[in-house]
């Protein structure tokens, strides 16, 4: 398939999945499984901000310990890692991938996997960071 029909079809998807979401709001009948999916992409949708501003959280207290060049998210979360801010380097790293790939396509079985791995891991390793970033202030 050319790239233009793999992107067009991943259009297609996103936008009648949007337009099923503003149709879910104009009416009261919606069966289990739309239910689900809105479900789904919402947590989806805000974990994609928490995680965004996590790291940017993190950038702002780095900065303010003095780090000065670390602007993109890989380099403040390898210096989060070393300055014992967090403490899985490799699952923020994970995090991240999720985050991009996410915000960036659309596709049902991989939203379906993140929405799983957001409630059942990233939720426990984002309470951490709270929880350390509470403790710094």
């Amino acid at each position: 398939m050319k790239k233009f029909q793999y992107k067009l079809e991943k259009l297609n998807l996103a936008y009648n999945s949007l337009k099923e979401m503003i149709e879910f709001g104009n009416t009261a009948n919606i069966s289990l499984e739309k239910f689900d999916e809105a479900l789904r992409d919402s947590i989806i949708k805000k974990f994609e901000y928490t995680f965004d501003l996590s790291w940017k959280t993190i950038k702002a207290y780095l900065e303010e310990e003095g780090y000065e060049e670390i602007t993109s998210p890989k380099k403040v979360l390898k210096q989060a890692f070393e300055s014992n801010i967090i403490n899985d380097e490799e699952g923020w790293s994970n995090m991240l991938e999720a985050r991009n790939s996410t915000a960036h396509t659309y596709d049902e079985e991989k939203a379906i996997y993140y929405e799983d791995v957001i409630k059942n891991k990233y939720i426990k390793k984002l309470e951490e960071l709270i929880k350390k970033l509470n403790e710094v202030k």
